[in-house]
């Protein structure tokens, strides 16, 4: 079991820094090159994809918590430079358990998911989100989990939008997780999304 979790954290690491080194480097061939816009949005999609999956699978993460940081400020900085502001406290999140690794991939899925939703469509000027944990007054321990994400943008009518915006993809990943994804936007109102999952009894 411990080599096992050596040779994936060596797999890791060697993705972070060589092809991670490689798309860093192509974003900043790009940078100034005229007409260039999609093409760097795809590398930084990838880029964005391929540091999801290094902090899903870090065997040194203590918890969810450790995960959803990373994600946090790698996500300030896009929202940031487009004048988004993102308000998600830290300070006042309890600690958050240790999921499975395909069980943290899900989550920062559906987090990626609704925040390059809002970069492209929301026309947002503030993202607020927060995180909860769960638990029965007699449980000494959470038994599901809370992220409600919501902004200030244009929203959208999602019985139009159909599975344009990745909806269903959503749905099928809050499913993965035997949790509800519930999102409510209407056109100039915003938008908010809420993910409910529960705790397994190995992650407790």
């Amino acid at each position: 079991e411990r080599a096992r979790f050596e040779e994936r954290d060596r797999l890791m690491r060697d993705m972070h820094d060589g092809v991670g080194g490689q798309l860093v480097q192509a974003l900043a061939m790009l940078q100034n090159e005229p007409g260039g816009e999609r093409v760097r949005e795809s590398i930084q999609s990838g880029l964005d994809d391929l540091r999801l999956l290094i902090d899903a699978s870090d065997i040194h993460a203590e918890s969810l918590s450790d995960a959803l940081a990373r994600f946090r400020e790698r996500f300030d900085r896009r929202l940031a430079a487009l004048g988004i502001t993102l308000h998600w406290d830290f300070t006042t999140m309890p600690e958050l358990p240790r999921l499975a690794p395909d069980r943290t991939v899900q989550v920062l899925r559906i987090l990626q998911e609704l925040l390059t939703n809002v970069l492209k469509h929301a026309q947002a000027r503030r993202v607020d989100i927060i995180c909860q944990a769960l638990k029965a007054p007699d449980q000494d321990r959470p038994s599901h989990l809370l992220i409600d994400l919501w902004d200030d943008g244009v929203g959208f009518d999602e019985f139009r939008a159909g599975t344009g915006r990745g909806l269903s993809g959503l749905q099928q990943r809050a499913r993965a997780l035997a949790g509800q994804l519930t999102i409510d936007s209407r056109p100039a109102h915003g938008c908010r999304a809420r993910l409910v999952f529960p705790v397994l009894d190995s992650e407790a």
